[in-house]
């Protein structure tokens, strides 16, 4: 189950068509304003696993036993590590967040850029 909180415009998510889908304004609309309105676990059937073919559609380049950000300085010291459905957001050598989903990634790498979005390269 996902909390509303973790829900931003421009989520990737799996619907029940089993598709990829972008969650957009729409979706909160269906949530608020609808009658007798589905819920969350209605519109989303799962969050997107995080895997190291969807880092590299995000841009994530693999080097030195990391993934590194295209939107992050690499001397900022901030990568991914991990695999197997095991990343940790490596902020620096104190602090190390497991993120499990593509929507995690795209919320923390958006509060830590200050607003830029994670591109997400699904056709």
């Amino acid at each position: 189950m996902i909390d509303i909180k973790e829900l931003r415009i421009g989520n990737w998510f799996i619907g029940y068509d089993n598709k990829p889908f972008i969650w957009g304004l729409e979706h909160f609309s269906i949530l608020l304003l609808e009658k007798n309105a589905p819920d969350i676990d209605e519109l989303i059937k799962s969050p997107i696993p995080l895997t190291e073919e969807i880092l590299l559609k995000c841009g994530f380049e693999f080097k030195n036993n990391a993934y590194f950000s295209p939107v992050f300085n690499t001397a900022e010291r901030i990568r991914i590590v991990g695999g197997n459905d095991n990343f940790h957001f490596i902020m620096n050598i104190h602090k190390a967040i497991k993120i499990k989903s593509l929507h995690q990634l795209q919320n923390l790498i958006f509060i830590l850029t200050e607003g830029k979005e994670l591109e997400y390269g699904h056709k």
